[in-house]
């Protein structure tokens, strides 16, 4: 019969319909597995929330005091210069307070400076007012905190690649670099960029804490009752630091209260933060410390 082709073509299809169907859902499922996912805000904030938290908790060193922890003060694989435009601020007697809370907690640090003496005596002076007596040494028994001096005149690159060695033989945890301005202002405008820059890869290759300090750099020369004042350009940090490694300190208050405040960014909420320390001894010891997100106060803690 002229049919009988058609007819076999027509019963073999029909055989293999459920084939047919197979493969055209499987395909059609495939369409939707590349279709954007949608899913409720809600439910991402949450999710981005607790993972962007999970992932500061992992990279904090620890202080052992909460809200300093909080804030994020050492954190692993970070360099932050803490530096001030004001003439009259010492910065490092914030960051000697805070890193003495974590040598404390016993945190492996290292203070390199430029006059041994006058750091270590910072850091007796400033366990003196938090602990209220004036012999301290029994304090600083068994602590991990060491300490290394450099000349001024030295780069400061190359003798820590020379200690690179004991940084990692001591296990240390934070590198602590106050008054840098000492060093800085005997380099070139160059090699001091370098050196901020070279700061920055060094934390994140061994993922330790590096702080730093800089102040104005008073220069005395042959203008009698004079001295020159060199000053800090923060815009060149632009094009070497980000700007969670840049914390800006300012001075504000009267004799009495002292508040000290610093500006970075907080990646958790994608948003500037402030920190306000308030104090009545010119930051030995502290009074107060507060959170502020956008100019909205986060929280506040008694020291």
């Amino acid at each position: 019969m002229k049919n009988e082709p058609v007819m076999e073509i027509a019963n073999q299809l029909m055989n293999d319909c459920d084939n047919f169907e197979t493969k055209n859902l499987d395909n059609n499922r495939g369409r939707v597995d590349d279709l954007p996912e949608i899913e409720l805000c809600s439910d991402y904030i949450k999710a981005h929330i607790k993972g962007e938290k999970d992932r500061f908790k992992k990279h904090i060193i620890e202080t052992g005091n909460e809200k300093i922890d909080e804030i994020g003060f050492l954190e692993k694989g970070s360099f932050k210069l803490f530096y001030t435009k004001d003439e009259i601020l010492q910065v490092q007697r914030i960051t000697n307070n805070i890193i003495l809370e974590a040598v404390g907690n016993s945190k492996r640090v290292m203070s390199l400076s430029t006059y041994l003496s006058f750091a270590v005596g910072q850091y007796q002076s400033t366990m003196m007012r938090k602990l209220g007596k004036e012999d301290v040494a029994d304090w600083f028994d068994n602590k991990p905190l060491f300490i290394c001096e450099y000349y001024e005149t030295d780069d400061v690159m190359a003798i820590i690649q020379e200690i690179d060695i004991k940084i990692d033989a001591l296990g240390i945890e934070v590198l602590y670099l106050p008054n840098l301005e000492y060093s800085l202002i005997h380099c070139p405008a160059e090699l001091q960029l370098d050196i901020l820059s070279y700061l920055k890869d060094l934390a994140f290759d061994k993922q330790i804490c590096i702080i730093a300090t800089l102040s104005p750099f008073y220069e005395q020369g042959d203008k009698g009752v004079f001295y020159t004042v060199q000053k800090i350009d923060e815009e060149v940090f632009k094009s070497i630091l980000p700007m969670e490694s840049k914390h800006n300190v300012v001075l504000s208050g009267n004799a009495y209260i002292y508040i000290e405040c610093w500006d970075y960014w907080d990646y958790s909420v994608d948003a500037p933060k402030t920190i306000q320390i308030e104090s009545s001894d010119e930051f030995y010891t502290f009074e107060t410390i507060r959170s502020y997100t956008h100019g909205v106060n986060d929280w506040e803690l008694p020291f």
